[in-house]
């Protein structure tokens, strides 16, 4: 996902190859013989934050299921919660848009999105603390 490489060089205000070199890779990864996936994981993101900057990145969703004894899910809206969290705090934004997974980054009151004109559906934000 180069777009999280993307989030994470205008949160941390680094270059892409600052990360990259802390890494140890380009998120070019051989799947097997016919093809290549790319992209990077937020818990690389998180220990590139912790070792060169200081930070934690602490994730919040904004609803979450919970499983009763029964097996029922009970779904669980903290909006009010989790929106106060955002404008305390800037964060990187994991989700989704209609085709593949994407994130973004929050600066406490714009998202700054590489895709701006696809449909992201956030499902969690990881906070910068």
């Amino acid at each position: 996902m180069k777009c999280l490489l993307l989030a994470a060089t205008r949160a941390f205000d680094v270059s892409a190859d600052d990360i990259i070199n802390f890494l140890g890779h380009s998120g070019i990864f051989p799947l097997d013989s016919e093809g290549n996936s790319s992209g990077f994981h937020i818990q690389e993101i998180a220990r590139y934050a912790y070792y060169r900057h200081g930070h934690n990145l602490v994730p919040i969703e904004p609803e979450f299921g919970i499983q009763t004894p029964t097996g029922l899910i009970v779904r669980r809206q903290h909006r009010d919660w989790y929106n106060e969290r955002l404008y305390h705090n800037c964060a990187i934004l994991e989700g989704y848009t209609a085709r593949t997974g994407h994130a973004a980054f929050w600066d406490r009151k714009t998202i700054h999105d590489t895709k701006p004109d696809q449909n992201f559906q956030v499902t969690c934000a990881w906070l910068i603390t």
